[in-house]
Protein backbone atom coordinates (compact mmCIF):
# COMPACT_ATOMS: atom_id res chain seq x y z
CA UNK A 1 0.00 0.00 0.00
CA UNK A 2 0.99 3.27 -0.66
CA UNK A 3 -1.27 6.53 -0.60
CA UNK A 4 2.02 8.54 -2.49
CA UNK A 5 2.45 6.15 -5.42
CA UNK A 6 -1.27 5.59 -5.73
CA UNK A 7 -1.24 1.91 -5.50
CA UNK A 8 -3.26 -0.54 -2.66
CA UNK A 9 -5.97 -3.49 -2.42
CA UNK A 10 -9.66 -1.99 -2.22
CA UNK A 11 -11.60 -3.16 0.32
CA UNK A 12 -15.17 -3.36 -1.87
CA UNK A 13 -13.01 -5.37 -4.80
CA UNK A 14 -11.82 -7.71 -1.97
CA UNK A 15 -14.88 -8.14 -0.11
CA UNK A 16 -15.89 -9.00 -3.37
CA UNK A 17 -14.39 -11.55 -3.96
CA UNK A 18 -13.26 -12.98 -0.68
CA UNK A 19 -15.05 -13.38 2.81
CA UNK A 20 -14.25 -10.33 5.49
CA UNK A 21 -13.39 -13.14 7.85
CA UNK A 22 -10.38 -14.16 5.72
CA UNK A 23 -9.00 -10.15 5.97
CA UNK A 24 -9.61 -9.77 9.27
CA UNK A 25 -7.43 -12.89 10.56
CA UNK A 26 -4.86 -11.25 8.02
CA UNK A 27 -4.86 -8.05 9.55
CA UNK A 28 -4.93 -9.20 13.14
CA UNK A 29 -1.89 -12.05 12.98
CA UNK A 30 -0.15 -9.13 11.16
CA UNK A 31 -1.02 -5.89 13.54
CA UNK A 32 1.40 -3.42 13.86
CA UNK A 33 1.93 -2.57 16.85
CA UNK A 34 5.31 -0.25 16.86
CA UNK A 35 5.84 -0.39 13.23
CA UNK A 36 3.99 -0.34 9.78
CA UNK A 37 3.39 -4.05 8.63
CA UNK A 38 3.16 -4.99 4.84
CA UNK A 39 0.19 -7.13 3.60
CA UNK A 40 0.96 -9.55 0.71
CA UNK A 41 -1.27 -11.89 -1.48
CA UNK A 42 1.05 -14.76 -0.67
CA UNK A 43 0.78 -14.57 3.12
CA UNK A 44 -2.89 -13.98 2.57
CA UNK A 45 -2.98 -17.51 0.67
CA UNK A 46 -0.91 -19.23 3.21
CA UNK A 47 -2.12 -18.34 6.27
CA UNK A 48 -5.53 -19.27 4.39
CA UNK A 49 -5.22 -22.06 3.86
CA UNK A 50 -2.40 -23.59 6.48
CA UNK A 51 -4.03 -21.59 9.69
CA UNK A 52 -7.59 -20.57 8.70
CA UNK A 53 -8.95 -23.89 6.67
CA UNK A 54 -6.50 -26.70 7.27
CA UNK A 55 -6.18 -25.91 11.32
CA UNK A 56 -9.41 -24.22 12.48
CA UNK A 57 -11.71 -25.10 9.90
CA UNK A 58 -10.90 -28.58 9.61
CA UNK A 59 -10.68 -29.72 13.70
CA UNK A 60 -14.66 -27.72 14.30
CA UNK A 61 -15.49 -29.70 10.67
CA UNK A 62 -14.49 -33.34 11.71
CA UNK A 63 -15.10 -32.69 15.41
CA UNK A 64 -18.73 -32.06 14.66
CA UNK A 65 -19.26 -34.58 11.16
CA UNK A 66 -17.65 -37.23 13.40
CA UNK A 67 -20.23 -36.47 16.27
CA UNK A 68 -23.55 -35.95 13.78
CA UNK A 69 -22.41 -39.48 12.33
CA UNK A 70 -21.51 -41.44 15.25
CA UNK A 71 -23.38 -39.72 18.12
CA UNK A 72 -26.85 -38.90 16.53
CA UNK A 73 -25.34 -34.99 16.98
CA UNK A 74 -25.42 -35.27 20.40
CA UNK A 75 -22.65 -34.44 23.16
CA UNK A 76 -22.04 -37.91 24.25
CA UNK A 77 -19.95 -37.53 27.36
CA UNK A 78 -19.40 -35.10 30.67
CA UNK A 79 -16.53 -32.80 30.00
CA UNK A 80 -15.79 -31.41 33.09
CA UNK A 81 -12.94 -29.02 34.39
CA UNK A 82 -10.50 -31.44 35.17
CA UNK A 83 -10.46 -33.03 31.96
CA UNK A 84 -9.13 -30.01 30.27
CA UNK A 85 -5.61 -30.67 31.79
CA UNK A 86 -6.44 -34.41 31.90
CA UNK A 87 -6.89 -34.53 28.15
CA UNK A 88 -4.96 -31.50 26.65
CA UNK A 89 -1.68 -30.19 27.59
CA UNK A 90 -1.13 -26.90 27.68
CA UNK A 91 -4.62 -25.93 26.63
CA UNK A 92 -5.00 -23.70 30.02
CA UNK A 93 -1.80 -22.21 29.98
CA UNK A 94 -2.55 -21.19 26.14
CA UNK A 95 -6.21 -19.70 27.41
CA UNK A 96 -3.99 -17.62 29.87
CA UNK A 97 -1.91 -16.06 27.42
CA UNK A 98 -4.51 -15.55 24.81
CA UNK A 99 -7.04 -13.46 27.53
CA UNK A 100 -4.12 -11.76 28.44
CA UNK A 101 -2.81 -10.60 25.07
CA UNK A 102 -6.70 -9.69 24.61
CA UNK A 103 -7.06 -7.47 27.38
CA UNK A 104 -3.79 -5.92 26.87
CA UNK A 105 -4.92 -5.11 23.21
CA UNK A 106 -2.15 -6.92 22.03
CA UNK A 107 -4.21 -7.81 19.01
CA UNK A 108 -1.39 -9.91 17.20
CA UNK A 109 -0.11 -11.46 19.89
CA UNK A 110 -3.95 -13.12 21.17
CA UNK A 111 -4.27 -13.19 17.65
CA UNK A 112 -1.41 -16.22 17.21
CA UNK A 113 -2.27 -17.43 20.97
CA UNK A 114 -6.15 -18.05 19.84
CA UNK A 115 -3.98 -20.25 16.43
CA UNK A 116 -2.02 -21.96 18.69
CA UNK A 117 -5.45 -23.15 20.50
CA UNK A 118 -6.77 -24.43 17.39
CA UNK A 119 -3.59 -26.62 16.56
CA UNK A 120 -3.30 -27.90 20.09
CA UNK A 121 -7.30 -28.93 19.62
CA UNK A 122 -6.51 -30.26 15.94
CA UNK A 123 -3.36 -32.29 17.33
CA UNK A 124 -5.93 -33.75 19.90
CA UNK A 125 -8.13 -35.00 17.45
CA UNK A 126 -6.06 -36.51 15.34
CA UNK A 127 -3.76 -38.16 18.34
CA UNK A 128 -6.60 -39.42 20.08
CA UNK A 129 -8.24 -40.94 17.34
CA UNK A 130 -12.10 -41.28 17.86
CA UNK A 131 -13.17 -42.84 14.87
CA UNK A 132 -10.68 -46.14 15.89
CA UNK A 133 -11.95 -45.87 19.53
CA UNK A 134 -15.62 -46.02 18.58
CA UNK A 135 -14.94 -49.78 17.55
CA UNK A 136 -12.57 -50.32 20.45
CA UNK A 137 -13.70 -48.21 24.07
CA UNK A 138 -16.48 -46.68 23.22
CA UNK A 139 -16.19 -44.24 26.34
CA UNK A 140 -12.79 -43.44 25.78
CA UNK A 141 -14.35 -42.02 21.78
CA UNK A 142 -17.30 -40.24 23.64
CA UNK A 143 -15.18 -38.50 26.06
CA UNK A 144 -12.65 -37.27 23.45
CA UNK A 145 -15.25 -36.13 21.18
CA UNK A 146 -17.14 -34.35 24.65
CA UNK A 147 -13.61 -32.42 25.43
CA UNK A 148 -13.39 -31.95 21.85
CA UNK A 149 -16.97 -30.21 21.09
CA UNK A 150 -16.06 -28.49 24.43
CA UNK A 151 -12.69 -27.08 22.62
CA UNK A 152 -15.17 -25.80 19.60
CA UNK A 153 -17.14 -24.02 21.62
CA UNK A 154 -14.11 -22.12 23.64
CA UNK A 155 -12.66 -21.92 20.11
CA UNK A 156 -15.97 -19.88 19.15
CA UNK A 157 -15.62 -17.85 22.12
CA UNK A 158 -11.82 -17.04 21.56
CA UNK A 159 -11.53 -16.11 17.76
CA UNK A 160 -14.95 -14.15 17.74
CA UNK A 161 -12.69 -10.65 18.14
CA UNK A 162 -10.92 -11.41 15.19
CA UNK A 163 -13.21 -13.56 13.31
CA UNK A 164 -16.70 -12.95 14.43
CA UNK A 165 -18.51 -14.23 11.73
CA UNK A 166 -17.00 -17.61 11.52
CA UNK A 167 -17.64 -17.61 15.30
CA UNK A 168 -20.98 -17.12 15.35
CA UNK A 169 -21.05 -20.48 12.58
CA UNK A 170 -19.36 -22.34 14.96
CA UNK A 171 -21.77 -21.89 17.44
CA UNK A 172 -24.76 -22.38 15.38
CA UNK A 173 -23.49 -25.24 14.16
CA UNK A 174 -22.76 -26.29 18.11
CA UNK A 175 -26.67 -25.69 18.45
CA UNK A 176 -25.87 -23.12 20.74
CA UNK A 177 -29.04 -20.69 20.57
CA UNK A 178 -27.42 -17.68 22.52
CA UNK A 179 -25.31 -15.34 19.97
CA UNK A 180 -21.76 -15.03 20.68
CA UNK A 181 -22.09 -11.08 21.36
CA UNK A 182 -24.62 -11.99 24.57
CA UNK A 183 -21.92 -14.85 25.58
CA UNK A 184 -19.41 -12.78 27.81
CA UNK A 185 -20.30 -9.90 30.07
CA UNK A 186 -18.31 -6.67 29.98
CA UNK A 187 -17.47 -7.02 33.94
CA UNK A 188 -16.57 -10.73 33.73
CA UNK A 189 -13.54 -12.20 32.74
CA UNK A 190 -12.60 -13.26 29.79
CA UNK A 191 -10.17 -16.16 31.08
CA UNK A 192 -12.76 -17.52 33.68
CA UNK A 193 -15.78 -17.57 30.74
CA UNK A 194 -12.69 -19.35 29.32
CA UNK A 195 -11.69 -22.26 31.10
CA UNK A 196 -14.55 -23.95 32.19
CA UNK A 197 -16.52 -26.48 29.53
CA UNK A 198 -19.72 -25.59 28.44
CA UNK A 199 -21.82 -28.24 26.73
CA UNK A 200 -23.37 -30.87 29.01
CA UNK A 201 -23.92 -34.81 28.17
CA UNK A 202 -26.93 -34.81 26.07
CA UNK A 203 -26.71 -31.45 24.62
CA UNK A 204 -28.03 -31.42 21.07
CA UNK A 205 -25.65 -29.95 18.31
CA UNK A 206 -27.36 -28.24 15.10
CA UNK A 207 -27.09 -31.01 12.86
CA UNK A 208 -25.59 -28.53 10.36
CA UNK A 209 -22.18 -28.74 8.97
CA UNK A 210 -19.77 -26.59 6.58
CA UNK A 211 -16.76 -26.01 5.52
CA UNK A 212 -15.55 -22.85 7.45
CA UNK A 213 -12.65 -21.52 5.03
CA UNK A 214 -12.54 -22.72 1.52
CA UNK A 215 -8.67 -22.66 0.31
CA UNK A 216 -7.64 -19.91 -1.54
CA UNK A 217 -6.02 -21.54 -4.99
CA UNK A 218 -3.19 -19.86 -6.86
CA UNK A 219 -5.52 -19.19 -10.53
CA UNK A 220 -7.60 -16.96 -7.32
CA UNK A 221 -4.42 -14.70 -6.73
CA UNK A 222 -3.68 -14.03 -10.82
CA UNK A 223 -6.55 -11.16 -11.45
CA UNK A 224 -5.02 -9.73 -8.02
CA UNK A 225 -1.41 -9.78 -8.75
CA UNK A 226 -1.59 -8.21 -11.87
CA UNK A 227 -3.75 -5.34 -10.56
CA UNK A 228 -0.92 -5.09 -8.21
CA UNK A 229 1.61 -4.92 -11.11
CA UNK A 230 -0.15 -3.00 -13.42
CA UNK A 231 -0.61 -0.35 -10.53
CA UNK A 232 3.36 -0.61 -9.31
CA UNK A 233 4.19 -0.25 -13.05
CA UNK A 234 2.10 3.19 -13.50
CA UNK A 235 3.45 4.20 -10.28
CA UNK A 236 7.36 4.07 -11.89
CA UNK A 237 6.18 5.49 -15.37
CA UNK A 238 4.53 9.20 -13.27
CA UNK A 239 7.76 8.71 -11.00
CA UNK A 240 9.76 8.35 -14.25
CA UNK A 241 8.20 11.06 -15.84
CA UNK A 242 7.97 13.48 -13.04
CA UNK A 243 12.02 13.10 -12.55
CA UNK A 244 12.58 14.49 -16.21
CA UNK A 245 12.77 17.88 -16.21
CA UNK A 246 10.09 19.47 -17.78
CA UNK A 247 10.62 21.89 -21.32
CA UNK A 248 10.79 25.83 -20.72
CA UNK A 249 7.93 27.30 -21.44
CA UNK A 250 8.32 29.64 -24.85
CA UNK A 251 9.05 33.42 -24.22
CA UNK A 252 6.10 35.40 -25.31
CA UNK A 253 6.24 37.74 -27.76
CA UNK A 254 8.63 40.77 -27.41
CA UNK A 255 7.40 44.53 -25.79
CA UNK A 256 8.41 47.82 -25.30
CA UNK A 257 9.38 49.58 -22.03
CA UNK A 258 6.60 51.57 -22.54
CA UNK A 259 4.06 48.00 -22.65
CA UNK A 260 5.99 47.15 -19.48
CA UNK A 261 5.49 50.26 -17.92
CA UNK A 262 1.64 50.42 -18.08
CA UNK A 263 1.76 47.05 -15.90
CA UNK A 264 1.30 48.92 -12.30
CA UNK A 265 2.51 45.57 -9.86
CA UNK A 266 2.78 46.90 -6.04
CA UNK A 267 3.22 45.10 -2.76
CA UNK A 268 -0.05 44.25 -1.02
CA UNK A 269 -1.02 43.05 2.79
CA UNK A 270 -3.67 40.24 2.88
CA UNK A 271 -5.81 41.36 5.99
CA UNK A 272 -8.58 38.84 4.95
CA UNK A 273 -9.29 35.49 3.29
CA UNK A 274 -11.91 33.48 2.74
CA UNK A 275 -13.42 30.66 0.59
CA UNK A 276 -15.84 31.88 -2.25
CA UNK A 277 -19.14 29.76 -1.61
CA UNK A 278 -19.10 26.77 -4.77
CA UNK A 279 -15.41 27.23 -6.11
CA UNK A 280 -13.34 24.74 -4.81
CA UNK A 281 -9.89 27.20 -6.35
CA UNK A 282 -10.98 30.79 -5.70
CA UNK A 283 -9.88 32.74 -2.06
CA UNK A 284 -11.83 36.03 -1.78
CA UNK A 285 -8.99 38.58 -0.34
CA UNK A 286 -9.06 41.77 1.45
CA UNK A 287 -5.89 43.31 0.50
CA UNK A 288 -4.56 46.54 1.91
CA UNK A 289 -2.74 48.56 -0.25
CA UNK A 290 -1.47 51.85 0.63
CA UNK A 291 -4.14 53.90 2.08
CA UNK A 292 -7.17 51.97 0.14
CA UNK A 293 -8.51 48.43 1.05
CA UNK A 294 -9.40 46.25 -2.56
CA UNK A 295 -11.18 43.11 -2.66
CA UNK A 296 -9.22 40.72 -4.82
CA UNK A 297 -10.39 37.02 -6.05
CA UNK A 298 -7.32 34.49 -6.43
CA UNK A 299 -6.84 31.42 -8.00
CA UNK A 300 -5.23 29.80 -5.19
CA UNK A 301 -7.77 27.88 -2.73
CA UNK A 302 -5.95 24.73 -3.77
CA UNK A 303 -2.37 25.48 -2.47
CA UNK A 304 -2.69 27.84 0.91
CA UNK A 305 -5.25 27.77 3.65
CA UNK A 306 -7.34 31.62 4.16
CA UNK A 307 -5.60 31.89 7.63
CA UNK A 308 -2.26 31.01 6.13
CA UNK A 309 -2.37 34.47 4.22
CA UNK A 310 -3.28 36.71 6.74
CA UNK A 311 -0.49 39.04 6.94
CA UNK A 312 0.82 38.05 4.13
CA UNK A 313 2.88 40.28 1.51
CA UNK A 314 1.79 39.75 -1.83
CA UNK A 315 2.43 41.59 -5.35
CA UNK A 316 -0.92 42.58 -7.53
CA UNK A 317 -1.40 44.03 -10.92
CA UNK A 318 -2.89 46.99 -9.44
CA UNK A 319 -4.27 49.14 -12.48
CA UNK A 320 -5.94 45.78 -13.80
CA UNK A 321 -9.71 46.50 -14.74
CA UNK A 322 -12.38 44.67 -12.22
CA UNK A 323 -14.07 42.19 -12.95
CA UNK A 324 -16.68 39.65 -11.44
CA UNK A 325 -16.22 36.17 -10.78
CA UNK A 326 -18.67 34.12 -8.74
CA UNK A 327 -20.86 37.12 -8.18
CA UNK A 328 -17.66 39.17 -6.45
CA UNK A 329 -15.90 42.28 -7.76
CA UNK A 330 -11.90 41.31 -8.35
CA UNK A 331 -10.21 44.46 -7.79
CA UNK A 332 -6.84 43.28 -8.72
CA UNK A 333 -5.09 40.40 -9.52
CA UNK A 334 -2.63 38.18 -7.02
CA UNK A 335 1.07 37.57 -8.91
CA UNK A 336 2.11 33.23 -8.55
CA UNK A 337 4.00 30.52 -9.76
CA UNK A 338 3.06 26.72 -10.84
CA UNK A 339 5.61 24.21 -9.37
CA UNK A 340 6.05 20.82 -11.16
CA UNK A 341 2.61 19.18 -9.23
CA UNK A 342 0.46 21.72 -9.76
CA UNK A 343 1.24 23.86 -6.43
CA UNK A 344 0.84 27.67 -6.58
CA UNK A 345 3.43 30.02 -4.89
CA UNK A 346 2.41 33.84 -4.43
CA UNK A 347 5.32 36.57 -4.54
CA UNK A 348 5.93 37.49 -1.41
CA UNK A 349 8.08 40.18 -0.82
CA UNK A 350 9.81 40.82 2.81
CA UNK A 351 11.10 44.21 4.27
CA UNK A 352 9.55 46.78 6.01
CA UNK A 353 7.47 49.65 4.65
CA UNK A 354 6.86 48.39 1.49
CA UNK A 355 2.90 48.22 1.21
CA UNK A 356 1.58 50.16 -1.60
CA UNK A 357 5.15 50.14 -2.72
CA UNK A 358 5.69 49.31 -6.84
CA UNK A 359 7.74 46.45 -7.88
CA UNK A 360 10.49 47.62 -10.07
Amino acid sequence: FSKSRNYAIYLGEFLEKFPADMLRYSIAINYPENRDTDFSWTDFQNRTNGELADTLGNFVKRAIDFTNSKFDGIVPAECANEDWQAFVSDWGDGLRKYAEALEGFHIRDAATEAMKLARIANGFLTENEPWKTYKTDREKSAKTMAVSLNMCYTLAVVFYPIIPETAQKIFDMLGVDKRLDQKVAPEESLFLELERPHLKKGHKLSGKSEILFKKIEDKDLEPEMKKIDAMLLAAEEKEKAAAEPEPDLPIKPTITIDDFEKIDLRVGTVLEAEHVPKADKLLKLKVKLGKEDRQILAGIALSYKPQDLIGKNVVIVANLAPRKLRGFESQGMVIAVEGTDGKLFVVSPEGDGINGKPVK
